[in-house]
């Protein structure tokens, strides 16, 4: 006896009935002060040079396609320490310029440059810079921003367990306070170069005014 007849099977029909999976926003995956260790390391390595994203990967200690080595990857290049080209087997990675000042400019002299570097790192990736001017500088406790992220910015709990520590850390490392405002994003005039020379301001030079000769009399 024959089988009745069935209608094909829709495969967009099964992935429709399948519950969507919540993603969080992108956020790095590690804070500012370890991005600064891993860029240090790779510094170490390959200095200005262009490396193959496994061989980058290697320097850190993961294996090639690691998923943890992307993740640090990722979070170098949200804070703009790190730059890549190509993809696949032909992807390359190197510090960017901004990133080699932060390594660089590690005399005592430069102390000032550097943390302000660091704050302007620290507000690079668009979650940390939209919660600072979100809470103006003042961060809330963890409760409070835990319910901002869920509700408000659509993080997992599994997200957010991850994210509000190197969040607060990466502030801390940076030193923000209240008032920092780096972002281009809002219009704010760039920092000013603590290394510029002042323009030389003119004193007025004071003259005595002249009494006119009288009439008939050679001046």
């Amino acid at each position: 006896m024959a089988e009745p007849a069935t209608e094909p099977k829709n495969p967009d029909a099964a992935k429709a009935s399948k519950p969507a999976r919540m993603r969080s926003p992108n956020y790095p995956g590690i804070g500012l002060r370890a991005a600064v260790e891993r860029a240090q390391v790779f510094y170490a390595a390959d200095k200005r040079s262009w490396s193959h994203v496994d061989t980058a990967l290697h320097h850190w200690g993961f294996k090639p396609k690691s998923g943890g080595g992307l993740v640090v990857l990722a979070a170098l290049k949200s804070f703009g320490l790190l730059e890549d080209e190509g993809s696949g087997k032909l992807r390359h990675v190197r510090l960017t310029e901004f990133g080699l000042k932060i390594l660089l400019l590690d005399a005592p002299e430069h102390a000032s440059e550097r943390q302000r570097l660091f704050q302007e790192a620290a507000l690079k990736p668009k979650i940390h810079a939209e919660l600072w001017k979100y809470y103006k500088g003042v961060l809330p406790s963890d409760s409070t921003l835990r319910y901002e992220l869920m509700t408000g910015r659509g993080f997992t709990e599994n997200a957010v367990k991850e994210f509000i520590p190197q969040f607060k850390d990466t502030i801390a490392f940076a030193a923000l306070v209240a008032g920092d405002k780096l972002t281009a994003d809002d219009g704010d005039k760039p920092p000013s170069d603590p290394f510029a020379v002042p323009p030389v301001t003119q004193t007025p030079i004071a003259t005595t005014p002249t009494t006119p000769a009288p009439a008939g009399q050679a001046s």
